[in-house]
């Protein structure tokens, strides 16, 4: 992969220019979108697919529990037993990242079980340093990904911002979901020009096309995450500083529940799809 890595390096040198200037002619309303551009290529370049069958195994259990946890969510939610229903919400979305960070390499079998199954604000740590989201985002001029990433980042360390983010307003829960529809109306496209143009420079045994379907993937994960993670404690402890009983119809996470779970599903499916051609 070293090799393939260079040769990417080398070629993206090369198109960078063009490529751009391409982009602006097909997107000229997306000039934001359109910087964003080479910031987006050093992210895929972080991606490798990985070549370990015990990391790719863990990782497609991970994703059947992610789905396993996701009907239950649907069920005790169309049940009113909202606590639980958010708990396996989030449990849904840490496992699909944890099925992402070991299909693409980001985090070995062996780091996985030393971040431990009641860590979740380690997983989501793990994912900002490991992937450079937060350069990409302050490279892409994104206030809402970087005010997100900042949350959680005090988050790991500070209670009462984990408490902020647990009791995050239903609009604003939903401000952070219209993210995902821009990066899947938007940036899927922009990959797809990006891999037809470096497909074109490169030899096509490379998996580019996982690579950069990864950098639209992981956004998407990541907002769930940060949305989703104060409440792996709260849900399910009564003498937590947010308590099970506080989880009514009314309270923000509960109301999104569906929407996340719209913006969730397709996710775990692409992985699933993008990850099995490389498993043996």
């Amino acid at each position: 992969m070293d090799n393939n890595k260079k040769d990417i390096d080398t070629v993206w040198t090369q198109i960078q220019p063009i490529v751009i200037d391409e982009l602006k002619q097909i997107f000229p309303g997306e000039e934001e979108l359109i910087r964003n551009i080479p910031a987006m290529a050093e992210l895929a370049k972080r991606v490798q697919l990985t070549t370990d069958r015990t990391a790719l195994e863990l990782a497609f259990g991970f994703l059947r529990e992610a789905e396993r946890d996701m009907e239950s969510c649907k069920v005790l939610y169309s049940k009113k037993i909202f606590p639980h229903a958010v708990y396996h919400l989030q449990q849904a979305v840490e496992k699909a990242t944890k099925g992402y960070v070991l299909g693409f390499g980001l985090l070995s079998p062996k780091e996985i079980r030393e971040i431990g199954h009641d860590t979740p604000m380690l997983l989501l740590k793990a994912v900002i340093d490991k992937t450079g989201l937060k350069a990409w985002a302050d490279q892409s001029e994104d206030n809402a990904l970087r005010q997100l990433i900042d949350d959680s980042y005090k988050a790991i360390s500070e209670e009462t911002k984990r408490q902020e983010i647990a009791r995050t307003s239903y609009s604003s829960i939903n401000e952070n979901l219209s993210k995902i529809n821009w990066y899947h109306n938007v940036t899927r496209q922009l990959c797809q020009n990006l891999l037809a143009r470096v497909t074109s420079s490169i030899s096509a045994d490379l998996p580019l096309s996982p690579l950069l379907q990864s950098v639209s993937t992981l956004p998407t994960l990541f907002i769930l995450a940060a949305i989703s993670f104060p409440h792996e404690a709260y849900t399910r402890y009564p003498d937590s500083d947010i308590t099970p009983s506080e989880y009514l119809a009314n309270l923000g996470i509960v109301r999104s529940i569906p929407n996340m779970l719209k913006y969730l599903k397709p996710e775990i499916q692409e992985l699933k799809k993008v990850l099995l051609p490389h498993s043996g």
